[in-house]
């Protein structure tokens, strides 16, 4: 079964400012401040500890390998500073007394189409938009993107004050991709005809993936794109017309192969994780059909399963109802489904009461992997 390696449930990483000492030049105000004027910055990316048992959190969803950091002027969007930190958890610059936006990013491509090319970041502007593809996450490897907030999880700018004491503001750092457990999967058929047939679960998988991001915040359902090859299996597993089809990310949106059998009345106990981007969309927008019409189409998870050596499919809409939308970042969610009656014959497709959905957000939106960040701030 995936999560091959064995995953998950944590939180993602922690970056703590601290005031302190000198920092590097070649940035506006690294240099030529009067003496005693501004303050040190020091950024420190803290390593959590793994908080869920019998997983391998560290290895597969914590790691960060490279991070950068840019500092802007809260009013004015001009870059104050910014740097990349390839070994090590820790970097020193000096700020000017006032307020700032502070953007870190980790994990961030280097090559490719959506490499980041640091110097092309001069402004909050140009930082905004920075976009990354699906793609560009893996097992291990995952994009993050954190920047100040409030204890509420809202954007907040970082005061610098004249100060020989050290100031502290804690940033908490975020998955872009959400995730979806499934749970188990149990057999229940109404029908005794059909309860008396075998049934293989061959698997489970995301439909209908956008595959791209942007670090700043995530898309609203208006500036999705409607094009299908921006979408990751529109309308089913590697649909035509879908974006290319990447093994890396056939890891991250399906477990397929499972060629398990479920009898009536049988539960399967399942720990699949799949990622996808946040898909603002929500189930009462939602617009289903044999075709493609549009960005406005729900993610979805697919059962696969087979009965009397035909293929039957079960579409649930994620998120299950409009309470739960949207679906942000680094959000969490748990889901177990009961098979009553025999599914569709199309992935994109649903027989009305053929499933019935335990859906269970256990951190959404804004929240931690594994718990509720908090955020302090002194001066």
């Amino acid at each position: 079964m995936r999560k091959k390696m064995g995953i998950l449930q944590g939180m993602a990483g922690l970056v703590f400012l601290a005031l302190l000492s000198c920092g590097k030049n070649n940035d506006p105000w690294d240099s030529g401040l009067p003496e005693g004027e501004g303050s040190q910055v020091r950024i420190v990316l803290a390593q959590p500890a793994t908080k869920a048992v019998g997983v391998v959190y560290d290895r597969d969803e914590e790691p960060v390998g490279r991070w950068a950091y840019f500092v802007f002027e809260h009013g004015t969007g001009r870059l104050a500073c910014k740097g990349e930190v390839a070994d090590g958890r820790v970097a020193t610059r000096k700020l000017k007394t006032g307020e700032y936006d502070i953007e870190v990013i980790a994990n961030y491509p280097v090559t490719g189409p959506d490499a980041v090319n640091m110097a092309s970041v001069g402004s909050r502007t140009d930082f905004q938009a920075l976009k990354v593809s699906l793609g560009d996450n893996a097992l291990g490897a995952f994009v993050m993107a954190g920047t100040n907030e409030d204890a509420a999880g809202n954007r907040m700018p970082f005061t610098v004050v004249q100060s020989e004491s050290i100031l502290q503001a804690d940033i908490h750092l975020k998955r872009l991709v959400s995730k979806v457990r499934v749970t188990g999967i149990t057999r229940q058929f109404t029908s005794a005809y059909v309860a008396a047939k075998q049934l293989i679960l061959k698997g489970v998988y995301l439909t209908n993936i956008y595959t791209r991001a942007r670090y700043g915040e995530d898309y609203s359902q208006n500036e999705l794109g409607s094009s299908r090859s921006l979408w990751y299996n529109a309308l089913g597993w590697h649909g035509e017309g879908s974006a290319p089809v990447s093994d890396g990310v056939d890891v991250l949106v399906g477990e397929r192969g499972m060629l398990r059998s479920l009898a009536q009345g049988e539960t399967v106990s399942l720990d699949v994780d799949l990622y996808f981007f946040p898909n603002p969309v929500r189930p009462s927008a939602d617009v289903p059909s044999s075709g493609w019409t549009g960005a406005a189409r729900c993610t979805r998870l697919v059962v696969w399963v087979q009965v009397d050596g035909r293929d039957y499919y079960y579409p649930a809409t994620l998120p299950k109802e409009d309470a739960y939308a949207p679906i942000g970042r680094n959000c969490v969610f748990n889901v177990s489904c009961t098979l009553t009656a025999l599914g569709s014959t199309e992935e994109d497709d649903w027989v009305p009461g053929a499933m019935e959905v335990s859906f269970e957000p256990v951190l959404k939106n804004n929240g931690n992997w594994d718990i509720t960040p908090t955020v302090n701030e002194e001066s």
